[in-house]
C-alpha cells in the first residue's frame, strides 16, 4: 500500500479551505439544492408529512426517507465533482456514466450503512455495559441520568460521523470516475487522524446546522402559515438547510486531496 508515511491533517487549514469551497460556489449550491429538494417538495404538496407522536406512520415516513436517501446520494456526486473539478467540469458527465456512478454510490452507501449499524451495535453494547456497571456502583437510575439521555447520543453521533469521514475518499473516487478506492484503503490513508477528523467534521456541520435551524424555527414561530405555503417556504429555504451536508462533503474533499496519494487520484475508473 502507498503512503507509508503518516500525514497529520492541518485542521485549521482544512476548515478554512472547506468554507472557502462553500462560499466560492454559492450559486452552484443554490442550483443543486433546489434541484435536489424539488422531488420532496412535490411529494409534500400532494402527500403532506404529518408526524403524530402518538402514532408513527411508517409507510409515510418511508415515502419521504427513501427518496431523500437517493437524492442525497446522487446530489453528493455533483458536490464532490464541483469541489474537486470546479465549475467548468463538474457537469461534464453523460447519463450512462451518471447512472453507473449512482449505482456504485448506492451500493457503497449500503455497505457504509451496514458497517455503521454493526459498529453502533457493538459499541452500544460495550457502552451500555460500562454504564450499567457505573450506575450500579454509584446507585444511580440510568433512565434519569443526564449522561445517558444527552451525552450518550452525542457520543454515538460523533462516532458515526468519524466513520463517515474516514471512508469519504471511497465515495469521492467513485464520483470522480477514478479507480474505486476500497473502504479499507480509505481507512488506511486517514489513519491516526481520528481527533482531527472529528474536529473538522463538527466545525463543518454544527455552525451551519445551528444557524439554519434557528432561522427556520424562528420563521415558523413568528408566522402561522397554511400547509401549502409552509411547504413552499421550506423549499425556498432548502439551500440553507443543506449547507451542513454540503460543508461535510467539502471537508471530505479537502481531506481526500491532502491524504490520498497523487497516483491514486489520477487512476482511471473502470466499470465493473
Amino acid at each position: 500500500m502507498d503512503n507509508d508515511i503518516n500525514k497529520n491533517l492541518p485542521v485549521v487549514n482544512i476548515i478554512k479551505q472547506t468554507y472557502g469551497q462553500m462560499f466560492g460556489y454559492v450559486k452552484q449550491h443554490l442550483i443543486l439544492s433546489y434541484i435536489a429538494m424539488f422531488p420532496l417538495f412535490f411529494i409534500g404538496i400532494f402527500y403532506p408529512l404529518t408526524l403524530n407522536p402518538q402514532q408513527v406512520n411508517q409507510t409515510q415516513i418511508l415515502i419521504y426517507l427513501i427518496p431523500l436517501g437517493l437524492i442525497y446520494i446522487i446530489i453528493s456526486i455533483f458536490y464532490y465533482r464541483l469541489y474537486s473539478l470546479g465549475t467548468s467540469s463538474y457537469l461534464k458527465i453523460g447519463i450512462n456514466d451518471l447512472l453507473k456512478l449512482f449505482g456504485k454510490m448506492t451500493w457503497y452507501s449500503l455497505m457504509l450503512f451496514s458497517v455503521q449499524i454493526l459498529a453502533l451495535f457493538t459499541v452500544g453494547l460495550l457502552f451500555g455495559l460500562m454504564l450499567s456497571v457505573i450506575y450500579s456502583v454509584a446507585g444511580l437510575d440510568p433512565q434519569s441520568n443526564y449522561f445517558s439521555s444527552v451525552l450518550a447520543p452525542l457520543v454515538i453521533m460523533v462516532f458515526l460521523l468519524l466513520i463517515s469521514l474516514r471512508v469519504q475518499p471511497t465515495f469521492i473516487s467513485i464520483a470522480l470516475q477514478k479507480e474505486v478506492l476500497p473502504m479499507r484503503s480509505a481507512y488506511y490513508y486517514t489513519r491516526n487522524n481520528n481527533w482531527n477528523l472529528v474536529i473538522i467534521g463538527l466545525a463543518s456541520i454544527f455552525p451551519a446546522f445551528l444557524i439554519s435551524q434557528v432561522i427556520i424555527y424562528s420563521i415558523n414561530g413568528v408566522f402561522n402559515f397554511d400547509p401549502l405555503f409552509n411547504s413552499i417556504l421550506m423549499y425556498l429555504l432548502s439551500p440553507l438547510s443543506m449547507y451542513s451536508f454540503a460543508l461535510l462533503l467539502a471537508a471530505g474533499t479537502e481531506v481526500y486531496k491532502f491524504l490520498v496519494p497523487a497516483n491514486l487520484k489520477s487512476g482511471t475508473f473502470e466499470a465493473e
